[in-house]
Parts: structure tokens; C-alpha cells; sequence
């Protein structure tokens, strides 16, 4: 049943729902798609992107805006980009039973790509049990130890989701395919 669950459950979160951030799901390749949900990008709008400055909208966004995530029984290897330090992280994002939300600072801009697993899904790349990992995130190096440290490299350099969800998927079947 757990390769069948892609063509029967299709987890997706909503966009559009905080102006300030836009929100992308990518379909996954056909080999991965018993695996991954999808691939997601979340990034701030680009002042050329935003509405009229003036705006009473814009002047809210400006001090933060809170999304919702609602429990599908999905988990998350998130890779995070804080434009305004320049920094990275990777975090791993275990199965949650109730909704959280996520804070967004227009003063502090983060861009974010996800690999959302389906339910089990992730077993397969980290190999250890999901529920070990429930309602929390987790830094990616805690989980797995120093597995992902070419992949953050590439992920750093590029912008381009499309370059980003091919290193993931070379990545998978580099060190999972024997696994599978």
C-alpha cells in the first residue's frame, strides 16, 4: 500500500494566503513520486512583486504575517536561506498531529525549499522510525549526520527550483537507490 499512496492522497497547502510570501509545489519525477508529495519553495515578493506602498495591507505585511500549517501526516526536509544574515539551514521536519504557524518578517526574509515526504516516505531516505521525530524540527544534522552536506552546497549556490529539485533527485537515487 505504500508505494499506491501518491495516486490516492495529495497533500497541498494553500497559496496566496499571505501576500507578503509567494508559495510553489513542484510535482516530483515518477520514480520519486511514491516517496515525495512534492518538492515547495517559499520566498519573499520582490519589491517589484509588491502592491502600492501605501497601502494599509502592505504596512502589516511589513511588521509579519502568520501562516497556518494544517497535519497531513507528511514530513519535510526543509532547506532555509536567511537572505538578511546570509546564512543556511537544513532542518528535518517531523509528522505533526496539530496545525502550527509560521511567522513571517518582511524586515527579516528567509528563502525556503522543501522535499515534503508522504506519510513513511522518508523512511526510506534516513531510515529510522518517523515517529521518533513527531511534532518538532529538527537541524538535518541531528537526524543525519553530515548526508547532506554536498547537497546544501549546490542548494546555497542556485536559485533555480528547477536545479534544486534535479540535485535532489540525483542525490536520492546516488545514496538511496540500493535501499529502494
Amino acid at each position: 500500500m505504500q508505494l499506491k499512496i501518491h495516486t490516492l492522497f495529495q497533500p497541498i497547502q494553500a497559496n496566496g494566503r499571505v501576500p507578503s510570501n509567494q508559495y510553489i509545489e513542484i510535482t516530483p519525477s515518477p520514480k520519486l513520486a511514491p516517496y515525495v508529495s512534492c518538492y515547495w519553495l517559499s520566498e519573499p515578493v520582490t519589491e517589484n512583486q509588491e502592491p502600492d506602498s501605501s497601502s494599509e495591507t502592505l504596512k502589516a505585511l511589513r511588521e509579519g504575517s502568520v501562516d497556518r500549517v494544517l497535519p497531513d501526516g507528511c514530513s519535510d526536509i526543509i532547506f532555509e536561506h536567511d537572505l538578511k544574515a546570509n546564512k543556511y539551514r537544513t532542518l528535518f521536519s517531523g509528522i505533526f498531529d496539530e496545525p502550527f504557524t509560521i511567522t513571517y518578517v518582511q524586515n527579516h526574509p528567509v528563502r525556503k525549499f522543501g522535499v515534503r515526504f508522504f506519510p513513511g516516505g522518508n523512511h526510506s531516505l534516513l531510515g529510522i522510525p518517523q515517529q521518533d521525530f513527531a511534532k518538532s524540527h529538527f537541524d538535518i544534522d541531528l537526524v543525519w549526520a553530515g548526508k547532506l552536506k554536498r547537497l546544501k552546497i549546490g542548494f546555497s549556490k542556485s536559485r533555480c527550483s528547477k536545479k534544486k529539485c534535479r540535485s535532489w533527485k540525483n542525490f536520492w537515487f546516488l545514496s538511496c537507490a540500493p535501499k529502494l
